[in-house]
Order: structure tokens, then sequence, then C-alpha cells
């Protein structure tokens, strides 16, 4: 009882990273229980109201109709975020510093890896790896940029995906304190893996519910 995979993804289609790849992969762990990186409000427009998709969205739809809409599905991405200014992201890629070109050729490179190699590429030590640089670049260019306001908007930026992040597992942990299941899953965006699994290992250790986490491609 209690067994639950995390699998990482991204929101759109690219290369093998598509629904029809994931709908195989989540058939092959068959979850009584799916955590979505979803809000509430986005939870009910997509699978409600039909008010837009997202690769993840559209493969676990397909699940649900091949198994007779057998999984509760749990939207656990609810922190209330604050608005914050994005331009930082903008600015990071368009500057002329070497930090800048090597910032573009990662990411190129993370999404030739992507398309080929599809979710075993986003379930890697080597794509966490590539985040992390990508972060450390992104923090050079800050700094070299000198502008504080940009700087702010970043660290808040950070703030707001580990405050997700925890409120993700703790709507998990709450979830199964109170409902028993054989199967999770947990889907979330790559960028989030490394946190997570070292989160997890943090609150396995005081937790008063035991789960048991299993990481894909590891």
């Amino acid at each position: 009882m209690y067994n639950i995979t995390l699998l990482c993804t991204r929101h759109k289609e690219w290369g093998k990273c598509n629904s029809i790849e994931l709908y195989k992969i989540i058939e092959s762990i068959r979850p009584d229980v799916i955590f979505e990186e979803l809000s509430l409000y986005w939870h009910m427009n997509y699978y409600d109201y039909n008010a837009g998709n997202s690769l993840e969205t559209n493969a676990i739809k397909e699940y649900q109709y091949q198994n007779n809409n057998t999984a509760k599905q749990v939207a656990v991405d609810t922190y209330a975020q604050s608005t914050y200014d994005g331009t930082f992201m903008d600015i990071v890629f368009e500057t002329q510093m070497d930090e800048s070109r090597k910032l573009r050729e990662l990411v190129d490179n993370q999404r030739k890896m992507e398309w080929e190699y599809g979710f075993n590429c986003l379930n890697s030590s080597q794509n966490d790896d590539l985040i992390e640089e990508l972060h450390s670049l992104k923090e050079k260019i800050l700094g070299k940029i000198g502008d504080e306001k940009l700087q702010q908007d970043y660290r808040n930026w950070k703030d707001i995906q580990d405050k997700r992040e925890n409120k993700m597992l703790q709507n998990i942990y709450t979830y199964s304190k109170e409902n028993p299941y054989h199967q999770g899953l947990f889907w979330v965006g790559s960028a989030h893996r490394k946190p997570i699994m070292q989160k997890i290992q943090e609150i396995e250790k005081t937790s008063a519910i035991k789960l048991n986490w299993n990481f894909y491609n590891s």
C-alpha cells in the first residue's frame, strides 16, 4: 500500500515527449490515484470544462477512458501564488554576454535531448545537472547586469517554486493519511525533480505515514 511514482514531464508536446509516450508510461504504472501539478482552477478547466489541454492532461484523459475513470485525480499545486514580474527571464536570454550565449546553447542542447530521449531524459540526473547549470548562469547574468529589481524578481520566482513544491508534497501526504491507495503517480515538471527528491528524503524522516516512493527511470 502507498506506492507512489514520481514522474517528471514537460507541459507541451516535443519529440518523444508526447502524450502517447506518456500514456504508455502511465499505463505501465497503472495508478489508482494521480497527483497532478495543477491548481484547482486549472484542473477544473482542463477536465470539467475541456477549456484547454496539455501533454499531461491528454495522456491522463486517455488513461481514464481506457480504464473507465477508475483513477482518482487530485490537484496538488495549490500554493496561492502572488504575482511577480517575469521580465528577468527574457533579459537573461537576450543579453550578449558570454554567459547568455552559453545559456542559449544549453537550452538548445536540452531541447535536443528531450526530443530524442523523451521522458528518460526528463527523469535523469544528467537533466538535473543541466537545470542547475542553467540556474547558475541566470544568477551570474543578473549579477553582471546589476539591476536590483531584476535580481529580486528572480529571488521571488525561486521562492515561489520552493513553496509550490512544499505545498504539493504536503497535499500528497495529507491525502495519503486520509485515503488508502495501492499505486499513486505524481507528475510534475522536470525542473522540480531534484529539489522534490531531496524534500521527500527529509519528509520521510519524520512523517507519520511512510510512502514507498519510486523515481521513474532511476
